[in-house]
């Protein structure tokens, strides 16, 4: 992934943040970035994809309930994190101060 502003590298971990793809920041020039949400819910999409393609897998393996869910939500993680770097763009976020309170002068 490469800032829009200053074409630096955004490392992925940047999206691994507490605030996750909301707050991420460019650490060469501190813009706030957003992803392009199309391909942010494609790659969402292909995560989920393939987690259901797994946990199905395991499923008819014959494995638990509690097993076939957690190797649904590691697949999801791992496919998500292994492909954002090719499939996320970010743009720089948009100051909005619509969802700003009010204040009375």
């Amino acid at each position: 992934m490469t800032c829009p502003n200053c074409d630096n590298p955004v490392p992925v971990k940047a999206i691994w943040q507490a605030t996750g793809l909301s707050g991420v920041v460019c650490p060469h020039c501190n813009f706030s970035l957003s992803p392009v949400y199309w391909r942010s819910t494609v790659l969402l999409g292909l995560a989920m994809f393939a987690g259901y393609f797994e946990a199905s897998l395991l499923g008819a393996s014959g494995y638990a309930f509690a097993f076939v869910m957690l190797g649904m939500a590691v697949t999801m993680v791992l496919v998500y994190s292994a492909l954002a770097p090719f499939l996320l763009r970010l743009r720089v976020k948009a100051d909005s101060t619509a969802l700003l309170p009010h204040s009375k002068s």
